[in-house]
C-alpha cells in the first residue's frame, strides 16, 4: 500500500467530512420532506372532514324543510279537491230536496234514462232502480219521476270532476238514480251499504267514508256522501259521490312526486286510504274489504307517527323499520276530511348531496397524497446533486421549502374553518401556481357547488308550490267552467275573449239555449286576487249555471245568486254581474245588472253605452228582492251587444292614462276596422292603446249578435 502525502490525506479527511456532512443533511432533508408530506396529508384531510361536517349539516336541514314543504303543499292541494267536491255534494243535496218536495214537477221526458240495455255512450244515460233492479221508463213511478230531474245535474257535476266515479241518489224507498249508467249486481241493497249508513248517522253533515268496494265496477272507492232532509227534517234520500282510488293514487300520490319518494293517506282511524301498489281493482263487492291500519304494526315508532297524524298535527320522524333502510316521514292534516297526508324518503336519499361531498373531498385527499409521493420521488436525485455541491444550501433551500409549503396550507386551514362557519365569501386565494393552488380552486368550486345546491333547493320549492297551489288547481277549475263560442245556430252569433292577468283569474262569464227560442248570458268580475276569488268565481259560475236554467227573470236570478253567496261568507267577498235572456223570435233582451260596467250597443255601425240601473254587487249581504231591476232593450237583425269587464276600460298606456269609457268608443268611431267583428276590434284598439303595456287585470269580453228569426223554407 503506497504511503500518502500530508495534502492526500487532508484532502481525503476533507472529502469524507464533506462526505458526512452530505449523507447527514441529505437524510435530514428528505425525512423532514417525509414527514412535511404527512402533516400535509393529515392537515388536509381534517380539513375537508370539518368543511364536510358543516356543509352535510346544513344541506341535511335544508332537504328536511323541502320534504316538509312538499307535504304542506300536497295536503293543501288534496284538501282543495275535496273541499271542492264537498261543496258540489251540498249543492246536489239542496236541489235534491227542492225536486223531492211533494210540491215539485215531475219530469216530462225520460229520454236520459234506459233499462238492462247497454247504451252506446254510458255518459250519456242515468239509470232508475229499485234495490238493485232496473227499473224501466213505463214503470217509473211519481218520486221515480221527480228523481229524473235530476239527471242533468248529475252529469255536469261529473263532467266538472275527472276523479269522480259515479255519482247517485237514494231515496228511502229505495228508489236510486245514478249516472253514469251502470249495470246493477244482482242483490244490490242501497240501505246496507257503507256510505248510506254513514250519511244518516252523520244526520245532514256530509261524510267522507270508504275505501271499500264500489259493486258497480268491483274496484276500492272513497264515497262522499251526505243526507237530505225535508221541510220537516225528515230524512228522505241520500246524495253520494264515488272517487276512485286508483285515480286518487295515480294523481297525487304517483305524479306529483319523485321516483324516490313514496307516499300514503290514512283517515281519522289510521286506516290507509291511498297509496303506492294498492290494489284497487278485481275485487268482490260482496266480501268485505279489510283495510290496512297503522295501529295493527308492532313498531312503536310507526304507531308514534300514526297518532299524531290521525291528531291532525304536521311534523317529520327519521323512522327505522325492521329489515328496512332509515326512513323520514313528513305528514300534514287534510282537515276537509280529518285526513292526513304523509311522504316518505330513504335517509339515504335525502343525504345523497352530502355522500357526493364526502366523496369529492377523499378523492382530493388521495389524488393530493399520490402527487406528494411522486414529488419527492422525482426530486431525491435533484436534491442529491445540490447536497454535493453545497451542504448548507440544501439546508437552507429545505428551510425555505418548508416555509413555502406549510404557508399555503396554513391559509388553507383558515379558509376551511370560514366555510364550516357559513362564510362562503372568503378572501383567501392562492396564487402559488401549483397543486396547492388547484387545491385552494377545489375549494371554491365546492363552496360554489354547496351555494347552487342551496340557491336551487329555495327556487325548486317556490317553483313546487305556484305551480301546484296555483296552476293545477285554479286553472283546471276555471277552464272547464267556461263555455264554448256558439258559431252554428242561423239566428244569432256569439264568441267570446278571456285573457287573465295572471295564473288566477276572477273574471267568468256563461251562456247556453234555455229552449230553442231563448238564449241565456252573463258576464262576471269577482273582487280580490289569488285563491279566495278564484273559488269565489267556481262557486258563482255554478250558482249562475243553475238559476239561469230555472225559468226566473233576470232580476230575479240576481237576487236568488245573492242570497246563495251572501252564506258564510265572511270575508265579505261581492262579485259585479251582468245577465240577460235573448228572445231570439223578437230580438228583444230582458237584462239585469249587478253593479257591472255597462254593455256596448252596437247598431248600424254605432256605438253607444247600454243605458241601465248600475244596481250593487252580489255577496256581501242580503238585500231585499226589488234592489235589482228588471229592463229591456230591442235588438234589430244584425244589432251586437258586447259584454266586458273593468280590465279593459282600466288598461293603461305607457304614460299611465286609463282607457276608460270614452276610449271604449273612441275604438269603435275608428272607420278603419269596421270591417272586423266586434271582439277583434276591441282588441285591435286596445293593443294601439296600451302599446305592450303590461296587463295588470283579467280581459274578459262576449259578443252577441242577433241576426233574426228563424227562416222557414
Amino acid at each position: 500500500m503506497p504511503k500518502l502525502s500530508i495534502k492526500v490525506k487532508i484532502a481525503v479527511i476533507m472529502i469524507a467530512l464533506c462526505g458526512v456532512a452530505f449523507f447527514a443533511a441529505y437524510l435530514l432533508t428528505y425525512v423532514n420532506l417525509r414527514r412535511l408530506g404527512r402533516y400535509t396529508l393529515s392537515t388536509y384531510e381534517k380539513l375537508g372532514r370539518s368543511a364536510l361536517d358543516e356543509s352535510s349539516k346544513s344541506l341535511v336541514v335544508h332537504s328536511i324543510e323541502e320534504l316538509k314543504s312538499l307535504s304542506s303543499g300536497q295536503s293543501a292541494i288534496i284538501n282543495v279537491q275535496l273541499k271542492r267536491i264537498s261543496d258540489e255534494l251540498a249543492v246536489l243535496a239542496n236541489l235534491s230536496a227542492r225536486c223531492l218536495a211533494p210540491d215539485s214537477t215531475d219530469f216530462k221526458s225520460v229520454k236520459d234514462f234506459v233499462s238492462d240495455k247497454k247504451p252506446a255512450n254510458i255518459y250519456d244515460y242515468s239509470i232508475i232502480e229499485d234495490f238493485g233492479v232496473l227499473k224501466r221508463q213505463s214503470s217509473f213511478s211519481p218520486a221515480d219521476r221527480k228523481l229524473a230531474t235530476l239527471h242533468p245535474l248529475l252529469k255536469f257535476i261529473f263532467g266538472n270532476h275527472e276523479n269522480l266515479d259515479q255519482i247517485y241518489v237514494s231515496l228511502s224507498s229505495g228508489s236510486t238514480v245514478s249516472f253514469p249508467w251502470r249495470k246493477t249486481p244482482h242483490g244490490y241493497n242501497p240501505h246496507t251499504r257503507p256510505w248510506y249508513t254513514a250519511a244518516i248517522k252523520a244526520d245532514g253533515k256530509a261524510v267522507w267514508v270508504g275505501p271499500y268496494v264500489s259493486a258497480s265496477f268491483n274496484q276500492l272507492v272513497i264515497t262522499c256522501s251526505k243526507a237530505i232532509k225535508n221541510e220537516y227534517g225528515k230524512i228522505v234520500a241520500v246524495a253520494a259521490l264515488d272517487m276512485d282510488v286508483e285515480k286518487l293514487t295515480n294523481e297525487f300520490l304517483k305524479r306529483q312526486l319523485s321516483r324516490e319518494s313514496t307516499a300514503f293517506i290514512i283517515d281519522s282511524e289510521g286506516n290507509i286510504l291511498a297509496r303506492k301498489g294498492m290494489e284497487s281493482s278485481g275485487l268482490n263487492w260482496q266480501q268485505e274489504y279489510k283495510k290496512e291500519n297503522l295501529f295493527n304494526t308492532n313498531i312503536k315508532a310507526l304507531k308514534k307517527v300514526a297518532v299524531k297524524m290521525i291528531g291532525g298535527e304536521s311534523g317529520i320522524h327519521n323512522i327505522n323499520l325492521p329489515g328496512e333502510p332509515s326512513l323520514y316521514i313528513a305528514y300534514s292534516p287534510i282537515p276537509e276530511a280529518e285526513w292526513s297526508f304523509a311522504v316518505v324518503i330513504r335517509t339515504a336519499t335525502l343525504m345523497e348531496a352530502a355522500q357526493k361531498t364526502d366523496l369529492m373531498i377523499k378523492q382530493n385527499v388521495l389524488d393530493h397524497s399520490n402527487y406528494i409521493r411522486k414529488f419527492l420521488h422525482r426530486n431525491s436525485i435533484d436534491y442529491l446533486i445540490l447536497a454535493i455541491a453545497a451542504v448548507c444550501g440544501i439546508l437552507a433551500s429545505s428551510m425555505i421549502l418548508s416555509h413555502k409549503i406549510t404557508s399555503p396550507i396554513m391559509l388553507l386551514k383558515q379558509k376551511a374553518q370560514d366555510i364550516g362557519k357559513g362564510n362562503f365569501k372568503s378572501k383567501i386565494h392562492l396564487k402559488t401556481g401549483d397543486e396547492l393552488e388547484r387545491l385552494d380552486n377545489t375549494f371554491d368550486n365546492m363552496t360554489r357547488e354547496i351555494q347552487t345546491y342551496m340557491r336551487d333547493i329555495a327556487a325548486s320549492v317556490s317553483e313546487r308550490e305556484k305551480m301546484e297551489q296555483e296552476m293545477m288547481v285554479a286553472a283546471d277549475i276555471q277552464q272547464a267552467m267556461l263555455p264554448e263560442d256558439i258559431d252554428e245556430n242561423d239566428r244569432f252569433t256569439l264568441k267570446s275573449f278571456m285573457k287573465p292577468a295572471k295564473e288566477v283569474g276572477g273574471d267568468f262569464y256563461n251562456f247556453f239555449m234555455v229552449d230553442k227560442d231563448h238564449l241565456f248570458f252573463c258576464i262576471g268580475d269577482v273582487s280580490g286576487k289569488g285563491m279566495a276569488a278564484s273559488m269565489f268565481m267556481a262557486q258563482a259560475t255554478t250558482l249562475v249555471g243553475h238559476e239561469g236554467r230555472t225559468g226566473k227573470t233576470p232580476d230575479k236570478m240576481l237576487h236568488s245568486l245573492n242570497i246563495a253567496l251572501s252564506k258564510k261568507n265572511d270575508t265579505c267577498m261581492f262579485a259585479t254581474v251582468f245577465c240577460g235572456i235573448l228572445d231570439l223570435n223578437t230580438g228583444v233582451v230582458t237584462f239585469s245588472n249587478a253593479g257591472h260596467t255597462p254593455p256596448i250597443f252596437l247598431k248600424r255601425g254605432t256605438a253607444r253605452l247600454l243605458q241601465l240601473n248600475n244596481g250593487i254587487a252580489v255577496g256581501p249581504y242580503p238585500v231585499p228582492a226589488q234592489t235589482f231591476k228588471q229592463e229591456k232593450v230591442k235588438l234589430d237583425p244584425g244589432d251586437s251587444l258586447l259584454l266586458y269587464t273593468d280590465g279593459i276600460t282600466e288598461a293603461n298606456n305607457p304614460e299611465g292614462s286609463f282607457l276608460g269609457l270614452e276610449g271604449l268608443l273612441r275604438i269603435f268611431s275608428n272607420r278603419t276596422t269596421k270591417h272586423l267583428k266586434p271582439i277583434m276590434r276591441l282588441l285591435n284598439g286596445l293593443d294601439n292603446f296600451c302599446q305592450q303595456e303590461v296587463q295588470t287585470d283579467d280581459i274578459t269580453m262576449v259578443a252577441i249578435t242577433y241576426i233574426g228569426k228563424e227562416k222557414h223554407s
